[in-house]
């Protein structure tokens, strides 16, 4: 479901326009000097792999890039209404240190 989806997204394949592709992830688009991010990840996920989100955090803390992991047990793409007040409150507190 997945490849079905980002070639739809895409508007082209994968094999023979991996360029494209490419500059189109976020995992590519890293560098030094970027704002704080913070991720969050269904541990559960069954369309993104978490460990997509584990290589771009590692990515941006090899950088030296400030990011706060939120990986949360039993949730999958779709967050439930309880998680949704843990990211918000998680969020709020995390950009209010790093931007105010």
């Amino acid at each position: 479901i997945a490849w079905g989806f980002l070639e739809q997204f895409m508007a082209v394949p994968y094999d023979g326009n991996e360029k494209l592709w490419e500059s189109a992830s976020p995992l590519w688009q890293l560098r030094e000097g970027l704002p704080p991010f913070y991720v969050i990840h269904g541990i559960e996920d069954d369309v993104v792999p978490i460990a997509q989100s584990d290589v771009l955090v590692g990515a941006l803390k090899r950088l030296g890039n400030q990011v706060e992991y939120l990986r949360i047990p039993g949730e999958d793409h779709n967050f439930n209404g309880g998680s949704f007040g843990m990211i918000e409150r998680g969020y709020l507190s995390y950009f209010k240190e790093k931007l105010c």
